[in-house]
């Protein structure tokens, strides 16, 4: 035998095989119809049946393709895989429930027939860039403390913050027993007695940019995300939301990984711009009708703007020439003066 044949040999017997068989818990979670948790209790109060015979017992493994599961004797069914990019209101919480009564965010999306569930939270009075999924295992992935995902913000905070302060604010600071840090921070711009920060985090710590600013003295006044790894919220008013390509989770999953956003044309798929395809709340276009919004190009400027112009009119000079003188030429045939 070669050694070819031989280290072939090793690699296929070596190449692990997902198993078939899953936690009965995580397959209802995966399903849509409970929480991890909430499926958990409702498999040990009895109302989960496989092939017939119910299971209490957790940690049970089944294979769903070839085993029939039962939730209070309905069949259950597999659900495609659904990840949404919303932008958060003001005065909405984070939950699927809340007990105070308040508005909660899964209420935005009532065409969504699936559960699905936001990935983190944001504060009440936080808007932006907010996930919401009903795949259990990427969220886990976007939120774990190991995940490099870069989140963006814009923040508004009280007095003009200075430059030993933004010095403090990466070096950070222990309040309360928790340290608070910020992973890039820059003030953009300072009105009155205001400043805008543009804030970067890899991790997020309970009012995380709210604890620390105010602790240097800058209580924020306004707070938005603006960026999830490679996607931003361009095109979005508020409350309005659309579904991720494939592309998009592929770079989201690629930057949890490596803190890093992929390069356009890599296989992990890089997000330049999002997809034209928008569902907005509460008005004719959009989720309402099922029609698409066509986003604005942007506005050329500096040179790009210069050659685009030189070539419209270009372009122009020569449709006016093959109207009135029937030549693609940018200017009428000579006669000559000879006879």
């Amino acid at each position: 035998m070669t050694k070819s044949s031989t280290k072939k040999k090793r690699t296929t017997s070596n190449a692990k095989k997902e198993p078939a068989e899953i936690r009965l818990q995580k397959i209802l979670a995966d399903a849509g119809l409970f929480s991890r948790r909430k499926a958990e209790e409702a498999i040990v109060e009895g109302r989960i049946k496989v092939n017939g015979k119910t299971v209490k017992k957790l940690g049970t493994k089944v294979d769903p393709q070839e085993e029939t599961i039962t939730c209070d004797g309905k069949a259950l069914k597999r659900i495609s895989k659904i990840y949404l990019l919303m932008n958060k209101p003001a005065g909405v919480v984070c939950t699927e429930s809340d007990p105070e009564g308040r508005k909660i965010v899964t209420s935005l999306v009532p065409e969504i027939r699936n559960r699905v569930f936001p990935v983190g939270r944001l504060d009440f009075n936080t808007t932006g860039l907010l996930l919401l999924t009903n795949d259990g295992d990427f969220a886990q992935k976007m939120m774990r403390p190991s995940s490099k995902v870069i989140k963006k913000y814009a923040a508004r905070v009280r007095n003009v913050v200075e430059n030993e302060t933004i010095i403090k604010m990466k070096k950070g600071m222990t309040i309360e027993g928790i340290k608070y840090r910020f992973d890039s921070v820059k003030v953009e711009r300072t009105t009155g007695k205001n400043s805008i920060l543009y804030i970067d985090l890899t991790e997020g710590k309970k009012h995380h940019i709210k604890n620390l600013c105010k602790a240097l003295g800058h209580p924020v006044t306004k707070l938005a995300r603006t960026g999830y790894g490679p996607l931003k919220l361009v095109g979005l008013g508020p409350a309005d939301y659309r579904h991720l390509s494939e592309k998009e989770v592929k770079a989201l999953l690629y930057s949890a990984r490596t803190g890093t956003v992929a390069v356009s044309g890599t296989r992990t798929g890089a997000v330049t711009r999002p997809p034209k395809k928008i569902l907005r709340r509460g008005t004719k276009i959009g989720r309402q009708s099922g029609t698409t919004v066509e986003e604005k190009p942007a506005p050329l400027t500096g040179m790009d703007a210069k050659r685009g112009g030189k070539k419209l009119a270009a372009r122009k000079a020569v449709a006016s020439n093959t109207r009135r003188y029937g030549t693609t030429k940018s200017s009428p045939a000579k006669t000559s003066r000879r006879t």
